[in-house]
Order: C-alpha cells, then structure tokens, then sequence
C-alpha cells in the first residue's frame, strides 16, 4: 500500500510538472508568434491607405450635417466622414437611386464606404448607401 501511495505521489507531480512546463512553453510560443503590430499610428494609417485595404466599411445613423461633413453615430461610437464632389450618394427605395447631398437628413441609417484621405487627415467617402429616410 505504501508502494502504491508513493507511486501516486510519483505521478501526480510528473503530471503537475508536465502541466507548469506546458504553461511556461505556451506563453513563451505566444510571446514569440509572428503578430504584425503597428508600432505607431503613422504605420497603421499608412496600411489602412496602401492598396492592401481598398475601403473601410462604416455604420450608423446621421448624428449630424456640418457643411460637407457627416457625423455618423452607433452606439456610442462616432466618427466623421468627408463628402467631397467624387463621392456617390445612393438611397435603397424599391431599388438604388442616386440621390444629392441636400436630400440627407439627420437620423437616416447609412452604410459608408470610406478611405483615410491622401494626407491621413481625416475619413472621404467613396461611397453612400442611405437605407431609410425619417
């Protein structure tokens, strides 16, 4: 019996020993992964701008209209997106239909195709779909 116990013992610390070694092993290969990480900002908004990333999605709500610039919310996210003279304005209403600038209001829902602008300053559209008016 005292054969037996010391071999459980024997086992229990191979396999607590086995399982500390697993855990050290697999946070040092996580560490070690090859992640692509933006070390600056600069980088990530040269990556979000290159040809690698031809648009960037957004969508919500218009929160608000100042000047040429839409300020769109959802949830508690906002952003601003640029409108400029190249970009294509659409409402989904028994089809697509190009509509102006004017002809948005506050509240529409949108889905935006946008870009960083050549300067990294700010969000253009290419592109915006509204799917509902108020």
């Amino acid at each position: 019996m005292n054969a037996d116990k010391n071999q459980l013992i024997f086992l229990g610390s191979v396999c607590l020993i086995i399982l500390i070694m697993g855990f050290f092993f697999g946070s040092f290969y996580q560490k070690e992964k090859s992640v692509y990480r933006f070390e600056n900002l600069e980088n990530l908004l040269a990556t979000l701008n290159s040809d690698v990333v031809p648009s960037i999605v957004s969508f919500g709500k218009v929160k608000e209209i100042d000047g040429k610039k839409i300020i769109v919310s959802f949830n508690d996210s906002v952003i601003t997106i640029e409108v400029n003279e190249n970009t294509s304005i659409y409402k989904m209403d028994n089809g697509q239909k190009e509509i102006n600038f004017d002809e948005i209001l506050v509240g529409d829902e949108l889905s935006a195709k946008i870009k960083i602008n050549s300067e990294k300053e700010f969000f253009e559209a290419e592109s915006i779909v509204f799917f509902n008016k108020n």
